[in-house]
């Protein structure tokens, strides 16, 4: 069974931005690209519940990602 997403950013260099923050290690299974203002996430397991909870965990991932950039930076935060 394998899934795929995609989710338009605002550009491009967000879409990439957010593809290398929740690259993965297992290519073979899971594959997260940047293609333009697109980020697409492609899923692949035996099982419709090992995609579930890979997409669970990848998703999770990528909420935070999108958080920390969302997130003052450092200099913002001085009083």
């Amino acid at each position: 069974m394998s899934v795929e997403l995609k989710r338009t950013c605002a550009s491009a260099d967000e879409a990439r931005r957010l593809a290398a923050a929740v690259s993965v290690d297992d290519p073979l299974h899971v594959s997260v690209v940047a293609e333009g203002e697109a980020l697409l996430v492609r899923v692949a397991a035996a099982s419709a519940g090992s995609v579930r909870a890979t997409l669970d965990d990848l998703l999770a991932c990528l909420a935070a990602a999108e958080g920390a950039a969302r997130a003052p930076g450092p200099s913002a935060r001085r009083p």
